[in-house]
């Protein structure tokens, strides 16, 4: 049944992304992409607890969550898993295993909130000019195997970049009060969106030129070359198993320089003003390529990078917005969805064999 719906689901969301492209309704477009959410949510749910990495850690303390008192739940669970302080995610998993005490149904009612969360975040950054695409940006992201690893591996991490998002979101246009509030309940996620929050504001508040930025990135990769992050950036972060320097050759890493080139195209025809969003991608492509060769750091700061791509697609697909350009990224949309699916890393977060 779960290899059945790898086959159809990518077929469904083709008609979907051409159904956005078309559409103008924005109730309609959130139903869609809510219901959407849902039965992912069903199926990243049910994958079985030896499903990925750390499932069954997952399984193992939401088991016991009901013998853990509400008021000390992050110290019990740290005592446990040696998990760091993140009282919100335990107490939102807590009160989801109240209502129905299985593994499975805080699995999904986890991924579902964390999924819509991000398509609010998402939704809420993309052009209020633009009549049709609305909520396109979160389709392609959920077809991304960062979605996939975030929903069933690294969940707590999941938690907390989609309300990093939704908080992100809310800076930009200047809603502190909403920026706080969910900055909050980020940190208290997962301790990774700290940094993340120092380093955006940073990038957002001060004043410099994307041509400023593009030298950090080839800083960066000249340090990267000179061995530098091998020598003193692998001491300071745990390293959780080093990669070679292949991994400067890898797809995930190579097609950023690909969205550099979109960036610029963006940048020239001159129809959006991203530069806040261009400007963190660029720095997160910077940290990530000095830790090229830190397994656990370049995969924990490249999810920030794949949350930005998907939005960086939907200004490139606004920028051209024909019937030509549907054509072309909805075959290739289909076509990503399948090689995703294909790939046995998001097989293996998903349960399936």
């Amino acid at each position: 049944m779960r290899d059945l719906f790898l086959e159809i689901w990518p077929l469904l969301m083709y008609f979907i992304f051409v159904f956005l492209f078309f559409n103008r309704s924005k109730v309609l477009t959130y139903l869609i992409l809510t219901v959407i959410s849902f039965i992912l949510a069903i199926f990243i749910g049910t994958r079985g607890e030896f499903a990925g990495y750390d499932t069954i850690n997952y399984v193992n303390v939401i088991n016991n969550l009901s013998n853990i008192s509400w008021y000390h739940i992050s110290s019990e669970v740290k005592n446990i898993i040696g998990a760091g302080y993140e009282p919100f995610f335990w107490l939102l998993s807590k009160f989801f295993y109240s209502i129905d005490n299985s593994s499975e149904f805080v699995f999904f009612c986890v991924a579902f909130f964390s999924s819509v969360i991000f398509m609010l975040g998402m939704t809420n950054m993309e052009s209020e000019r633009i009549e049709n695409l609305h909520g396109l940006s979160f389709l392609i992201f959920i077809s991304t195997g960062s979605y996939f690893s975030l929903m069933s591996n690294t969940i707590r991490q999941g938690v907390s970049v989609s309300l990093f998002i939704l908080s992100l979101s809310f800076f930009l246009k200047g809603r502190n009060y909403s920026f706080f509030f969910f900055f909050v309940l980020a940190c208290l996620s997962h301790y990774s969106s700290i940094p993340l929050y120092i380093v955006a504001i940073i990038v957002i508040k001060i004043r410099i030129n994307i041509l400023t930025y593009i030298f950090i990135l080839i800083s960066c990769l000249v340090l990267y070359l000179s061995s530098f992050s091998d020598y003193f950036l692998n001491k300071l972060v745990p390293a959780y198993g080093l990669i070679d320097s292949n991994y400067l050759y890898h797809p995930a890493y190579l097609v950023s320089f690909l969205f550099v080139f979109i960036i610029f195209y963006i940048k020239h025809k001159g129809k959006y003003n991203i530069d806040p969003i261009i400007k963190l991608y660029l720095v997160f492509l910077s940290l990530q390529t000095l830790f090229l060769s830190n397994a656990n750091s370049f995969n924990r700061i490249g999810f920030m990078r794949f949350l930005l791509e998907p939005i960086i697609m939907y200004y490139l697909l606004a920028s051209i917005n024909s019937i030509k350009s549907l054509i072309i990224s909805s075959i290739l949309f289909v076509l990503f969805y399948y090689y995703v699916f294909s790939n046995e890393s998001v097989l293996f977060n998903l349960g399936v064999s």
